[in-house]
């Protein structure tokens, strides 16, 4: 396409300030919005739109990929892949209600109660794939590998660091809580890293501060925020359709701290 000399270094121009804006996909698509601009006799407003609107998709599209791959999800389900005829424990209603991510805006939990291979794993996988759709940072990580990066974090003089890296994602997906037989230290980091994500208050490394024992995982079981109750093992559903004031139906004693 030939264009006249003044054309030609205002084009020229433009696909400068393109590269210095960084908008790479626009720049590439100009030479094509310019002959159907001029083609179609579309006006300059609508074919400034569409140039922004190839550049802003781009762009959405790059951080979309990037917060998946930050997610760490181990599968690529979503919520319509989830067979609920196969898993009648399981309140369809409730969970699309939990995947509209109120609980998000409330800084609510979500707990989800059942034994192995019922689909716990992959219904959080689900609803951690709706919030980074919604454009929300998450992390996805195992009760284990969690206690054990927080325990190697303590012991390198990390601590802060490491706190700060759990309470950054909007939501945090821990996996497998309460089926490993953890250390003392390790539901203490847990515990942590929780009370961490709701509060502003610094938190001490299991070094310096302890947890008193009680029943085995009591801890993980304990929140300090309202969160959704389920539990996945038929015939029972979802334990409630409400906010109760804890993990569980009935709250267990929260844990308190003694120095060491």
């Amino acid at each position: 396409m030939s264009r006249p000399t003044g054309d030609a270094e205002l084009y020229q121009r433009l696909r400068a300030h393109l590269a210095f804006l960084k908008m790479p996909d626009a720049a590439e698509a100009l030479p094509g919005l310019l002959d159907q601009a001029r083609d179609q006799q579309v006006s300059v407003l609508a074919a400034l739109e569409a140039l922004l609107a190839i550049e802003t998709e781009a762009v959405e599209s790059r951080r979309q990929t990037g917060r998946l791959r930050f997610a760490s999800l181990p599968e690529p389900w979503t919520l319509d892949q989830f067979d609920f005829s196969a898993q009648p424990g399981v309140d369809e209603a409730l969970v699309r209600d939990l995947a509209t991510l109120r609980f998000l805006d409330d800084a609510s939990n979500v707990l989800l109660i059942g034994p192995p291979g019922v689909g716990k794993t992959m219904l959080a996988v689900c609803l951690a794939r709706a919030a980074v759709d919604a454009g929300h940072r998450v992390y996805f990580t195992s009760a284990a590998d969690l206690a054990a990066r927080c325990r190697k974090a303590s012991l390198e003089g990390r601590w802060n660091t490491v706190m700060r890296f759990f309470a950054g994602p909007k939501l945090l997906v821990i996996d497998e809580l309460g089926y490993l037989d953890v250390p003392e230290e390790a539901v203490a980091a847990l515990f942590q890293v929780i009370t961490q994500r709701h509060s502003k208050v610094p938190s001490c490394s299991p070094r310096t501060s302890g947890w008193r024992r009680g029943p085995r995982n009591s801890g993980t079981r304990w929140s300090p925020r309202p969160c959704s109750t389920g539990c996945c093992n038929a015939p029972s559903c979802w334990a409630s359709t409400d906010r109760p004031t804890g993990c569980a139906p009935i709250r267990p004693a929260a844990p308190t701290w003694r120095e060491r």
